[in-house]
């Protein structure tokens, strides 16, 4: 509760040392030392998880561990901040809400302008509906990448396995494309991701449901 109190209160703050952009750069260093090697397929890609996981999993645990011997205090408040890292459910609230109030007075450009924070195509082809729809596809997605399905593996494994899901998903991110250099390579990122946000994603369907049934019963 404390993690998702500081993410909505403080969203999540852009700085060269975030752990998601630590564990992007050391993905991008492992792949050019896996690419060197010849590790450029299915079995490079396993090999680049199975590095990430003993970096980031392993490499927190042990610390986490460290840090409670040492003092107590200290190693909750590296539990808490690493927790509220890796979790994105203010920033997603914030875009939304652009997109839906410029939407709701008629203000085109700056709903074309807050879309941009959420999708990655042209938005200046879209009317205020096109802006809207855009928004609640993408909301719908990164709700399970950046919030459900990490709240889902902490309460499952605690905090290594929220990070091990955040290695999954960076990998899909990153290198899960159907390109020539990632078809092979990012193989295991993608099928990783889609394994484990199976569960997530059809309980965020779920919670989605049920969360309009109050709204709906209002209309009537």
């Amino acid at each position: 509760m404390a993690a998702v109190g500081l993410d909505i209160l403080l969203g999540d703050p852009v700085y060269r040392w975030h752990p998601i952009r630590l564990m992007g750069r050391s993905l991008n260093w492992c792949e050019d030392r896996l690419r060197a090697e010849g590790a450029d397929g299915r079995a490079g890609g396993c090999l680049l998880f199975a590095a990430l996981s003993v970096v980031w999993v392993g490499g927190s645990s042990v610390l986490l561990v460290c840090l409670g011997q040492m003092q107590e205090v200290i190693a909750t408040a590296f539990h808490l901040f690493v927790l509220y890292s890796l979790i994105a459910l203010g920033d997603l609230l914030k875009h939304g809400k652009a997109v839906n109030d410029a939407a709701s007075v008629g203000d085109l450009a700056a709903a074309r302008h807050a879309i941009k924070e959420l999708v990655g195509r042209d938005p200046y082809r879209m009317d205020a509906a096109g802006c809207r729809r855009a928004a609640i596809k993408s909301l719908s997605e990164n709700l399970v990448d950046g919030f459900i399905s990490p709240i889902f593996w902490y309460v499952l494994a605690g905090l290594p396995g929220v990070v091990l899901f955040k290695v999954a998903n960076t990998m899909d991110f990153m290198v899960g494309y159907k390109t020539e250099r990632y078809l092979y390579f990012g193989w295991c990122g993608t099928r990783l991701d889609d394994l484990m946000n199976l569960v997530p994603a059809r309980l965020t369907w779920l919670l989605t449901a049920i969360a309009t049934v109050p709204l709906s019963g209002c209309s009537v």
